[in-house]
Formats: structure tokens, sequence, C-alpha cells
């Protein structure tokens, strides 16, 4: 399965909205420096969906803000 994110770093209130089915908006606090931002969404959306974080892979979206995440 994949999910397709929109990823909002730096924000005062960390929280996911799942806008349509496999789409989210993840808003993190972790700052995108050194992939902190990514492992903070990767961290969060594992919790959402119930999984291991080590489930979940970043396909695609490593510097940008839309990002493909896919579940193993």
């Amino acid at each position: 399965m994949q999910y397709t994110v929109h990823a909002h770093p730096k924000s005062k209130q960390p929280r996911i909205l799942e806008r349509a089915p496999g789409v989210f908006d993840i808003y993190v606090a972790e700052v995108p420096d050194n992939g902190k931002a990514n492992e903070a969404i990767l961290r969060d959306l594992a919790g959402y969906l119930d999984v291991a974080p080590s489930r979940l892979v970043l396909k695609r979206g490593h510097t940008s803000r839309i990002k493909i995440i896919q579940v193993l």
C-alpha cells in the first residue's frame, strides 16, 4: 500500500489529517535538516496506521514536501 503525504515541518501543533483515503497532511515540529522531519513523519504515520516504523519506506520526496511512503 502506498500513501501520499504532504509534509508540514516546523509546525507548532503536530498532527495528522487524512484528506482522502491514502492522502495525508502531516504536521511535525522537527526541522527539515538531516532527515529529522522525514523520520518524524515516518514515526507519526506508523503510529497512526498502527504498524512498526521499520515497515514504512520513503519511496519518493526525500527533499520535497510531497512524499510517497510505502508499507512493506
